[in-house]
């Protein structure tokens, strides 16, 4: 596989697009579309649409290219755009004889030429996709669309379509687990298979990382810096990892100024982007860890590639973007079930379209124009300046979102892409209008941004809104370690691609505070002050001896969240605390806060896991059944050592100032499918390294107590510790407060039924909605057609408006169940 760019006919694209921006912030369309993006010219004849009539439109094609036909609507000055009459307008182009194919793309610019709203059918036509333009918003996004209206179809066999949107291929899965795979074993140094793989799929990122700023010049000034150092280590004969990488990683890791002068002159110029590039846990267990050279000639090719069809760039492609989630599924699933779960990246978008769309839509009826919108786009394109201070002001501050089983982080990336969108419409508006409030909000966007005090270039303001909404918006949970370092990575690669300059992502945007690793079906949502003070306090001076948060000492349960709500928020903005130390950079002291909070975490989950111990024992009496081969289940009480290996998360303590205020606005989530039972799967993955050394595989694996007793002690021994873990949890579930709706009421009395996984994310994602907010959750089936799901779909009937939806987004066998709290 070569590793020359192939770069030479996109540079040129990036550079004639200039000229497209200006044609694009002044709708000047035709000229857009014909002599900027290379498509054909049509005859501008006028045509005469049933709902127009009436408003006096000009509707004319404007350009075609392959199959596709794009349309300009120039509305009237006394016409005001409704959803009704967008759907029906494309409609109506759409099987017009001028139109080429049934998927023309509609573009509808209001009288002023100051917004405009792109309008093209899904792929499978059964529902229109829209983004919205505003005059003098930043350009980086269109810049994205721009060069794929622009871009020619590069893959043979694929069906030749001018893409305004986002979109993804199967197909391009295949090639990288084979990268993955073969990176695994070229790793040598990690005894644990697993490890093993979550060290690949590490690396992959931090590749793709660096390649994603190496094509903007900012490693060493070398846009092919990686393929360079390659080709020079290999005429060498030395190894990539040790020689190349590893100091790469150390520099990119580190400020220039704290970079040793050695280091700074073997790897070049690059810049600071901290946490990603930090002595990994996996590198700080296996202190030996070595890649051979082999896997990485397929990797920088590949890489390459990607590069040329902008493959690497969220805001362009889902490739990766699925990828990763297909990788990270595969897993933990059986064959039966992945095809089943897995959907593409568009699913995303479309949840968002129905969760975080209704909200904003609900909560601006107050002010804004009477057109009962369907879609958010439709709300700003009619959005005067009181809508827009209302939004920016009162709602999108306070917005919060969660999936509490982000997974690799595909639906926060949906919620991302449109909450950047409709941010960067608002610049725009405020950029057009006089509005003093509007005004004032975008001059604090540059006062505000991060070391805005250090900056001697003018601040990036997309990027600061990209950083407010990762930073206070956005909330992620999972079980799964390298399922957050996947989510934190996907998130950080959209500022990347957004970045005009190094400083833009010096250092890269730090999650640790927002996506989190832990049990989201097991933990506290309410703590109990009182008990949390009775709790034993040995070792809280040990733990924060020295710490930037003495006052935590105090016994005070309220005391301790407020000065660590406190700590927190300022860690976020980086802002006046952080200034106060003059002696010590703003990267330094944000490291050290970081450390005495998570200290003050680890503190804390300890009484909190004593709490749940407490709960669980004493108020639910459950105890812990060793299950034996031979004889009855012995019984003992739980210890916190039984707890700790659930990974309990508590919510109340995480995320206590959005619970205290009713909890999150919306929560969506696509969990795990199935009943909550052992598996040989899952029992394979957490004992793959036993597993491999028995040479036990799904198939062979055989679990009666009669086939365990005959069979490798060492499995059976295995098997029947994991499995008793299932026992304790599954009589939490049964008995806890925070899922009394699991199982129906057959005449007076609680029947039973096995758990799934679905129903029971149902039922805590209600838990943690806030009234009014809206929530969703993907599933296999839907629930009201499920006999065992019938006692939590009629508590969702009560207490929510529900509707379950069969997404044109997705496979076939998904299903989205919404609702919106009372």
């Amino acid at each position: 596989m070569t590793l020359s760019p192939h770069s030479s006919s996109q540079a040129g694209s990036r550079a004639k697009l200039d000229p497209a921006e200006t044609a694009l912030s002044q709708h000047h369309l035709t000229t857009l579309f014909t002599q900027h993006l290379g498509w054909e010219s049509l005859a501008q004849d006028d045509v005469n649409l049933t709902p127009l009539l009436k408003a006096q439109t000009q509707c004319v094609p404007i350009a075609r290219k392959e199959n596709v036909t794009a349309w300009k609507v120039h509305l009237a000055a006394d016409t005001r755009l409704t959803s009704a009459l967008r759907e029906q307008l494309y409609s109506e182009i759409a099987s017009s004889s001028h139109t080429a194919s049934a998927r023309p793309l509609v573009i509808v610019v209001d009288a002023e030429n100051s917004r405009s709203l792109w309008c093209q059918a899904t792929h499978r036509q059964d529902s229109i996709e829209s983004v919205l333009y505003v005059s003098g918003q930043p350009i980086s996004l269109w810049k994205f669309r721009l060069e794929r209206l622009q871009r020619e179809n590069a893959k043979p066999g694929q069906e030749k379509v001018s893409n305004l949107f986002r979109s993804s291929s199967v197909e391009a899965y295949l090639p990288f687990r084979a990268l993955l795979e073969g990176l695994c074993e070229g790793i040598t140094g990690i005894s644990n298979i697993t490890d093993c793989q979550n060290y690949a799929v590490l690396t992959l990122q931090r590749l793709i990382l660096i390649q994603a700023i190496q094509q903007k010049g900012w490693t060493a000034e070398d846009t092919w810096y990686l393929q360079t150092q390659f080709g020079e280590v290999l005429q060498s004969q030395k190894n990539f990892f040790s020689n190349c990488l590893q100091p790469l990683y150390q520099c990119l890791a580190l400020p220039k100024v704290e970079r040793p002068l050695a280091l700074g002159k073997q790897v070049g110029d690059v810049p600071f982007l901290g946490h990603f590039f930090h002595t990994h846990r996996l590198e700080q267990n296996y202190t030996n860890i070595s890649i051979a050279n082999q896997p990485f000639e397929q990797i920088l090719g590949w890489l390459s590639e990607q590069t040329s069809t902008d493959g690497l760039n969220l805001w362009s492609c889902g490739d990766l973007s699925y990828c990763l989630e297909m990788y990270l599924a595969s897993q933990y699933l059986s064959d039966e079930t992945e095809e089943a779960l897995w959907s593409p990246p568009s699913l995303a978008s479309w949840i968002s379209d129905r969760t975080l769309s209704q909200l904003l839509i609900d909560r601006t009826k107050a002010v804004s124009a009477p057109t009962n919108p369907t879609d958010i786009n439709d709300l700003l394109f009619n959005a005067d300046a009181k809508t827009c201070r209302y939004l920016i002001q009162d709602v999108l501050p306070k917005l919060r979102i969660l999936d509490p089983a982000c997974g690799s982080g595909g639906l926060l990336v949906g919620f991302y892409q449109q909450l950047t969108e409709i941010f960067s419409n608002l610049l725009g508006y405020s950029q057009q209008n006089q509005d003093v409030q509007l005004q004032i909000w975008q001059a604090e966007l540059v006062e505000n941004s991060d070391d805005s005090q250090n900056r001697p270039y003018r601040a990036n303001l997309l990027q600061t809104i990209q950083k407010r909404i990762l930073k206070n918006i956005l909330y992620g949970v999972d079980v799964s370690m390298q399922a957050v370092e996947s989510t934190t990575f996907q998130l950080s690669m959209h500022t990347v691609a957004t970045a005009q300059q190094p400083q833009d992502i010096e250092p890269l945007v730090d999650l640790a505070f927002n996506v989190l690793v832990g049990n989201s079906l097991i933990g506290l949502i309410d703590v109990d002050p009182e008990r949390f003070e009775k709790v034993s306090q040995v070792g809280d001076r040990e733990v924060l001896q020295g710490s930037l948060l003495q006052p935590l000492l105090a016994n005070s349960y309220q005391t301790i969240l407020a000065e660590k709500n406190l700590a927190v928020e300022h860690y976020k903005s980086r802002n006046q605390m952080l200034a106060e130390a003059n002696n010590i950079p703003n990267y330094a002291r944000a490291a050290l806060l970081k450390e005495d909070i998570l200290r003050l975490d680890i503190n804390a989950q300890q009484k909190l896991d004593q709490l749940l111990l407490d709960q669980m024992s004493q108020q639910l009496g459950i105890q812990y059944k060793a299950a034996q081969l031979t004889e009855k289940p012995q019984r003992r009480p739980l210890t916190l050592e039984d707890i700790d290996i659930l990974q309990p998360f508590h919510w109340g303590y995480h995320f206590n100032p959005i619970l205290e205020r009713g909890g999150f606005d919306s929560v969506v989530c696509r969990p795990p499918q199935g009943d909550f039972k052992p598996t040989a799967t899952e029992f394979l993955q957490k004992f793959r390294d036993l597993a491999e050394v028995k040479g036990v595989s799904v198939r062979s694996l055989k679990t009666s107590k009669q086939a365990l007793a005959k069979g490798d002690p060492e499995i059976a021994g295995a098997w029947l510790f994991y499995q008793d873990q299932y026992a304790y949890v599954a009589d939490y579930f049964y008995r806890s407060e925070q899922y009394t709706h699991q199982n129906p009421t057959v005449e007076g009395k609680t029947v039973r039924n096995r758990l799934a996984r679905e129903r029971l994310f149902v039922e805590q994602c209600f838990n943690l909605l806030a009234p009014g907010g809206i929530g969703a959750v993907v599933s296999t089936q839907k629930f009201s057609q499920q006999h065992k799901a019938q006692a939590v779909y009629d508590f969702l009937s009560k207490q929510a408006t529900v509707k379950e939806f069969v997404p044109h987004a997705s496979a076939e066998t998904a299903v989205v169940t919404v609702w919106q709290k009372s």
